[in-house]
């Protein structure tokens, strides 16, 4: 009333709104959100307890990977031309998008971002850098952040770049907090077992050391940076320029989920009854002219009783999804595949493999598949096993039973949009007795973050996604850049494959989801860096000979472990993978005999046989499960299951030839041909 009367003195018959200004910010608005969702700015969550309602509407968290000031620095350096305030830019942020707290503990932070960032709070805490802001320290060095000459350290301008430290301040020790993998023994059902876990743990060393291994890991940090935003931004360049005859799939395993009963008895609550659901998350893109994006969006989550999440189950877990996008599809000929990268699942010679020969019998004609940087694969395929996983328990708090993967299927089939499938354990069984022994392995598979194919049984592969084509009669992601290489698998189109033998039976090798997260090893450090000096009495003198002796030791292992990992040498260009003899590589299948100490003292040892559950990983380790001798000649061995561990590549005594699988009754052996020199714990 006040407002009208106000309105009458003033003599204004009606505010008359500025439209314009309206639109504007309205765009405004929406640019900013649509920053503020983006996969390199915030990490959407997958648990299904982590939503936020408001006004009504129900959405899963986002974190937060850096901090608001930071994330205003980047959006004003992104959107120079934009007047955008700090109050205004915080205002709009979306209310699902927020800081990690203490009550988000499961943060999946990546390892290579965590402990670096612990050594730079250490070093300003002593006074030695002027900052512990990554981004600061990063762009000291290089002439440009956005250069892949300047992070990879090939550029000549770059060298004469170094952080400036306060010298003086270079004295005494250095106490750091770190993610290490420790191994662990335990004794269940009277038996010895050993276990490897991520813990965290407070270290020490000499300022002048510490600093030389901080250069180290910058150089391989810039790297890890530099990836992380190349594969965001190729992903985003995808989805936005998506064709007609093009789709996009992100595809994830989401945590397993733990069947319940509406009321269970104490037994079944805290013992091992509990049955486990594999959920296979993927969201598919596909062209549509009518959105304003561009392009509309379907979800998929197929289930299974099997918890084996290699090769073989993800292409069971495709199957119907491939088949789906075809028969809704016709004029896609072009799948754009994005995951995360660990090496027992999507980025290994099984996947490439399928890639390239199974791909094509649903009747596409090109392919690629690209992987997010190690530690930074959450995507927008997660939200869908947290919705599927909460939804589920609210069924089981209302009084229903889930209890195995078939109720948990029919009481979700129908409960959204998103589309279920039941995956046969058999199917992935048969997927994997298909597959051949004889897979060559691709060099460079830990540095690979895009394969490509459109012909049978031939890849291609390079560091990092590249989608620059913009000719429409072009095929995106098939162009030149980063100088592509060639990979053949061994078969071509009329070649009849070799199945697997009898020990790749996956009932008789416990299937483990293994979260591999990328170590801070640099492969590429070498000894001739050593000339850091420093003014303080206290520190040991850099050149002394122990010390010396210590990282000259470091880094012949390192670059041992480069050679088997990548196979070739660290200063070396890569080569072709054909010019490399792939049977003298250690990979997942193969028999080793290894050393294995009594104690950290290393001076009473023993000697096991074992067969190898990975490949080598980038911290030289690699998963194993051990032989046991059945006869006295030392000739037939059983897979002990309880037994699995990680052996490190300097314990690797030789690689045994592959035995033969003999069966006797309901067990099986490994025959091998000649004794094998064991020496085993009694």
């Amino acid at each position: 009333m006040k407002k009208k009367i106000l309105m009458e003195n003033l003599g204004i018959d009606k505010i008359v709104k500025r439209k314009d200004c309206t639109d504007k910010s309205t765009v405004f608005k929406k640019k900013i959100k649509e920053f503020y969702v983006r996969d390199d700015i915030s990490r959407a969550t997958a648990g299904k307890k982590e939503t936020l309602t408001k006004a009504g509407i129900k959405a899963q968290k986002r974190f937060m990977l850096d901090t608001m000031k930071n994330l205003f620095k980047t959006f004003k350096k992104e959107n120079p031309d934009l007047r955008c305030s700090y109050f205004y830019f915080t205002k709009n942020k979306p209310f699902y998008v927020i800081s990690a707290s203490i009550d988000a503990r499961d943060m999946c932070l990546c390892k290579t971002h965590t402990n670096f960032a612990y050594k730079a709070k250490a070093l300003k805490r002593n006074g030695i850098t002027g900052t512990d802001d990554l981004n600061i320290l990063i762009e000291s060095t290089v002439c440009s952040a956005n250069s892949k000459d300047c992070m990879y350290a090939k550029c000549n301008q770059c060298v004469a770049k170094k952080i400036c430290y306060v010298m003086e301040n270079v004295n005494g020790t250095i106490t750091w907090t770190e993610w290490v993998r420790k191994e662990e023994k335990y004794i269940k059902d009277g038996k010895r077992l050993k276990t490897i876990k991520n813990i965290k743990e407070d270290r020490n060393e000499q300022a002048g050391i510490f600093i030389r291994r901080f250069e180290s890991d910058l150089e391989a940090f810039k790297k890890h940076v530099f990836n992380i935003k190349t594969q965001f931004q190729n992903f985003r360049r995808c989805l936005e320029h998506i064709r007609p005859n093009e789709c996009v799939l992100v595809a994830d395993f989401s945590e397993n989920y733990s069947c319940k009963y509406s009321q269970e008895v104490q037994s079944h609550h805290f013992g091992g009854s509990r049955k486990q659901v594999s959920l296979h998350t993927v969201v598919v893109y596909t062209f549509d002219n009518d959105s304003a994006r561009g392009y509309k969006v379907n979800s998929f989550c197929s289930i299974s009783a099997s918890n084996n999440h290699q090769p073989a189950a993800i292409w069971s877990h495709l199957d119907p999804i491939l088949k789906w996008i075809k028969s809704n599809n016709e004029d896609v000929d072009t799948v754009h595949f994005y995951s995360d990268g660990p090496s027992t699942q999507y980025r290994q010679k099984q996947n490439f493999y399928m890639m390239c020969t199974k791909f094509f019998d649903y009747g596409f004609a090109n392919m690629t598949w690209s992987f997010f940087e190690a530690g930074h694969g959450k995507g927008p395929a997660d939200g869908i096993g947290g919705y599927l996983k909460r939804t589920a328990d609210k069924i089981v708090a209302n009084g229903e039973d889930i209890a195995d993967v078939l109720q948990f299927y029919d009481k979700m089939k129908n409960v959204s949009k998103i589309k279920l499938y039941l995956i046969n354990e058999n199917d992935i069984q048969d997927q994997q007795k298909a597959l051949p022994n004889n897979i060559p392995r691709l060099v460079g598979t830990l540095k690979v973050h895009q394969v490509f194919s459109n012909c049978y049984g031939k890849l291609k592969f390079r560091d990092l996604s590249c989608f620059c084509v913009t000719d429409s009669s072009g095929v995106r992601g098939f162009c030149i850049c980063l100088d592509p290489k060639a990979y053949d698998v061994g078969v071509s189109n009329d070649v009849e494959v070799v199945p697997r033998g009898v020990d790749s039976n996956p009932d008789l090798i416990p299937e483990e989801e293994i979260d591999l997260l990328t170590s801070n090893f640099n492969f590429e450090q070498t000894s001739n860096n050593l000339d850091l000096e420093t003014t303080s009495d206290e520190d040991e003198p850099l050149n002394n000979l122990k010390i010396a002796k210590q990282l000259q030791d470091m880094t012949n292992r390192h670059q041992r472990i480069y050679e088997e990992i990548y196979g070739g040498s660290s200063s070396e260009e890569e080569l072709p993978c054909g010019s490399h003899n792939s049977n003298s590589k250690i990979g997942c299948g193969d028999f080793l005999l290894v050393k294995l100490y009594t104690d950290a003292s290393r001076k009473k040892s023993y000697i096991y046989a074992c067969k190898t559950l990975s490949d080598i990983e980038e911290d030289g380790e690699v998963k194993v499960m051990f032989l046991r001798v059945v006869d006295e000649k030392a000739k037939r061995f059983r897979l002990d299951d309880k037994d699995i561990s990680y052996v490190d590549f300097e314990d690797i005594i030789q690689k045994l030839p592959v035995p033969n699988v003999i069966k006797q009754g309901h067990r099986s052996y490994y025959q091998f041909e000649t004794s094998v020199d064991v020496f085993e714990k009694k």
